[in-house]
């Protein structure tokens, strides 16, 4: 097992229930039963086997908090922190590179946040696309300078870069009539998915929205916020494929068509929700990560591994995730735009850490990091 790891260390990561779906198609979808209060005993190695271990180098210019995403292209590593407003980039070996801040009015900057930033579907390995109402930024990785520009409205709207450079985009509130809409790079509609209810007005966002659309395996995903289906998008004749149905226990997706104007004005339908944040299609394991909307103690977030061939589920308390293989703590999984899952080690919790074997990898870096080190990614692949 050990001689396969490629270790770098650096010397001392709901249906909508809607009464009309426009373009949506029913297949012969599964359904995932998941039950957040039972909790499986075994590891994450019992699926994944780590390829790559990736301390990312620590210095004052490099030090990270917690990671909002992580973006790989062919030769560098691009972190970017929650709610920060820089990129740093690191060597696929994890050495610091620079850290890019181009907070700002001026060329090639990006405003005084981050915000909503995707990677360009069209040219995955180069650029990455800031949505800067009324413009869309291509930048390049390479030098950060903005080789594109393209119009745009509704910088609040959750977007998915498609490969042939058209987007797909979330937006509960406004004046659109869908969930989803397929739009150009220049922010036409093309086509809308998910008809919204006539009787409801949308002023606000009810949630705190996260990514909706995985590229994996060269297929592509769609889990739209406050559902609990999992769509397929065909992007050759435009069409969402019912593919799975959670069935989260005590907690039903949400239905529109039951809820009245004052439930969607008080965010009274989002109390009991599970909010699915990270999904990872393998070519046998479906990853799933979840957590309350209401953040209920007693209901902590969850991840589970689904057997794609028999649905069997395994669910984890996410903050009780570890690799015992490792012996290392996972602080979380991480949406990345490459398919292998990723997991993030912080120091502290690897530090705090009882290791029971010298020679497992946890027992190693706990003797090459501090508690201010930069954390540590894993790569990981199927057994």
């Amino acid at each position: 097992m050990k001689n396969q790891i490629k270790v770098i260390v650096y010397t001392v990561v709901i249906s909508l229930s809607l009464s009309t779906c426009t373009e949506v198609h029913s297949t012969d979808h599964h359904v995932i039963y998941i039950n957040p209060q039972k909790f499986s005993s075994k590891s994450i190695s019992d699926f994944y086997q780590v390829t790559e271990i990736i301390p990312l180098e620590t210095n004052e210019y490099s030090l990270i908090g917690r990671i909002d995403n992580i973006i790989f292209n062919e030769d560098k590593i691009i972190i970017g922190e929650y709610r920060g407003d820089a990129f740093l980039i690191f060597s696929r070996k994890g050495i610091f590179l620079e850290k890019v801040d181009r907070r700002g009015n001026g060329p090639h900057e990006y405003g005084s946040r981050l915000g909503m930033y995707v990677v360009d579907q069209a040219n995955p390995y180069n650029n990455l696309i800031m949505n800067r109402s009324p413009r869309l930024l291509y930048y390049d990785f390479n030098n950060w300078k903005v080789v594109k520009e393209a119009k745009w409205v509704g910088s609040s709207a959750i977007l998915g870069s498609l490969p042939n450079g058209d987007f797909l985009a979330y937006q509960e509130y406004g004046v659109e009539n869908h969930f989803i809409r397929l739009l150009n790079q220049d922010g036409v509609v093309l086509k809308g998915f998910l008809s919204k209810p006539s009787h409801l007005s949308f002023t606000l966002p009810s949630i705190v929205l996260s990514p909706f659309v995985f590229h994996q395996n060269n297929r592509i995903f769609v889990l739209p916020p406050l559902t609990h289906t999992i769509f397929e998008y065909n992007h050759i004749d435009t069409l969402l494929l019912e593919k799975y149905v959670l069935d989260i226990k005590n907690c039903s997706p949400v239905n529109f068509n039951q809820l009245s104007q004052n439930d969607i004005d008080s965010w009274k339908h989002i109390n009991d929700y599970y909010r699915v944040y990270y999904m990872h299609f393998g070519n046998n394991i479906l990853a799933i990560s979840a957590s309350m909307v209401s953040h209920d103690p007693d209901k902590p977030p969850i991840i589970c591994f689904i057997n794609m061939q028999t649905h069997d589920t395994e669910t984890f308390n996410y903050a009780k995730l570890m690799d015992s293989e490792l012996e290392m703590p996972l602080s979380h999984f991480m949406p990345t735009n490459i398919d292998s899952p990723v997991a993030v080690v912080m120091p502290e919790q690897l530090i705090n850490y009882t290791t029971t074997r010298s020679d497992s990898w946890g027992a190693k870096l706990k003797k090459e990091i501090r508690e201010d080190s930069n954390p540590i990614l894993l790569i990981y692949k199927e057994r």
